[in-house]
Order: C-alpha cells, then structure tokens, then sequence
C-alpha cells in the first residue's frame, strides 16, 4: 500500500514540475497582446519570421519577413538569422510560432515576438 500512495505522489508532483517548466517566459512578447507594451521596439528594430512552409509561403508572407521553416529552426540551421534586432515569429496559426520561439530561446536568442497567426498581425502588408 505504501508503495502505491508513493508512487501516487511522485507521479502528482513529477507531473506539477513538468507543467511549471513549462509555462512560457515572461519575457516573451505577443504581439497581438494590447496589454502589453511595445513601446520599447520600434517598428525599425522588427524583423518579421516565418517559419511555415516553402508552399504556405508562396500563398502569401508578411513583406520583407525572413523564411526559415521550424524544422529547420528545430535542428539548430539559424545561423543565418539576425541577433541584433527583435524578430516577431509567426505560422498559419501560432502553435509553430511558439515552438519556434522556444527553440530560438534555447539558441540563446533574446529578442524574440511570439507574433501568432499571419491573419492576427496587425499592420503588415502581405504579399506573394
């Protein structure tokens, strides 16, 4: 019985570190958030990201946004990117923004915008 009720309780409190470890970093941006301020970037210091795919790409981008895809991103190929200004990461919908951006982070980059969706950015031209 006491076996059980540990395991019980190691499993409850494994399961509560891995949800907190979790939680994005306060640091973070969204750039859909009006909450929050962005004052502090100009527009000037924001390189747009997009990490869907070459084809989702071809169908229309945010203008002058940089294309490298998340697996690509994943796999540690962002040599290539800029360290020296904020990008504002997006996708279709924002779930590979987000991976995106975590993935960016553990490359130790810092001036990072989860921007979401393309359809949920506000002021951008888009075009093909």
């Amino acid at each position: 019985m006491r076996y059980w009720l540990s395991l019980v309780i190691i499993t409850i409190l494994g399961g509560v570190i891995i949800l907190t470890g979790c939680q994005s970093s306060s640091t973070n941006q969204n750039i859909t958030d009006s909450s929050s301020d962005q004052s502090t970037v100009s527009q000037s210091e924001i390189i747009y990201l997009d990490v869907r795919e070459d084809d989702e790409r071809a169908a229309g981008h945010v203008e002058g946004a940089i294309h490298l895809p998340l697996g690509q991103i994943e796999a540690g190929d962002t040599d290539t990117l800029p360290r020296d200004v904020t990008l504002a990461v997006y996708c279709r919908s924002g779930r590979r923004s987000a991976i995106a951006v975590q993935a960016l982070q553990s490359q130790w980059f810092t001036n990072l915008i989860d921007a979401g969706g393309m359809d949920s950015i506000p002021d951008v031209t888009i075009v093909q």
